[in-house]
Order: structure tokens, then C-alpha cells, then sequence
């Protein structure tokens, strides 16, 4: 299987209708996070962008995924210094889950 995000009216209905029957949880598309992936220092003028606020280099992965645990979308790209909400703000993601311009569903994460 491949990480794909729900894109279809008939993978939105199936994605909800997990999350409903898992927790009640009306309009879902998925739960998102992210979580440091510890890296050597890439050494460099850019090399402390790694370092994130627990003081170790790092690459700062936004993962999302469905109702049976399976990733439906990922993001490795940002250094450990990347907030979470810089990462979501930049995402395709949360480009096409704005109001306006996809009204398919929510995505659900933490305060980060």
C-alpha cells in the first residue's frame, strides 16, 4: 500500500465514517502530528536550523494518518528548528483544507 491521502468523494465518506465509528468524531479526514527523527549534524553553514529546542539535530516530520493507523500523508523535509504550525502553515494540506477551497472535511491535531 501507498501513503495517499483520501482524494475522491467515495475515499472522504470511507475516511470519515472510520473515525465516526472509532470515536464519534464527525467530518474527519485525519489526525495529524509531528515528531523529530534524530539526525547527525549535517555540518555547514546551515547546520544549526538542525538543532531543535531539545538541543539535538533533527528533521522535523509531519505525519498524518487515518481511522486504522495508516499514514496518509507525510511531510520530511523541515529542520528540527521548524515549529509544527510553520510546517501545517506551508503544507499542500492545509492549503486545500482552507475554507473556500476544499470543504471535505477537518484535519485534527494538537495545540503544536
Amino acid at each position: 500500500m501507498f501513503v495517499q491521502f483520501p482524494e475522491t468523494d467515495e475515499e472522504h465518506v470511507k475516511t470519515k465514517l472510520g473515525f465516526y465509528s472509532l470515536a464519534s468524531f464527525p467530518n474527519l479526514l485525519g489526525a495529524m502530528d509531528c515528531t523529530h527523527v534524530k539526525i547527525k549534524s549535517p555540518g555547514g553553514d546551515n547546520a544549526e536550523t538542525f538543532r531543535n529546542r531539545k538541543h539535538y539535530f533533527s528533521i522535523n516530520v509531519q505525519a498524518i494518518c487515518n481511522a486504522d493507523m495508516q499514514f496518509t500523508d507525510i511531510v520530511a523535509r523541515w529542520p528540527g528548528s521548524a515549529h509544527d504550525s510553520t510546517i501545517l502553515g506551508h503544507s499542500y494540506r492545509n492549503a486545500r483544507l482552507l475554507p473556500g477551497i476544499d470543504l471535505h472535511g477537518v484535519l485534527l491535531g494538537d495545540a503544536g
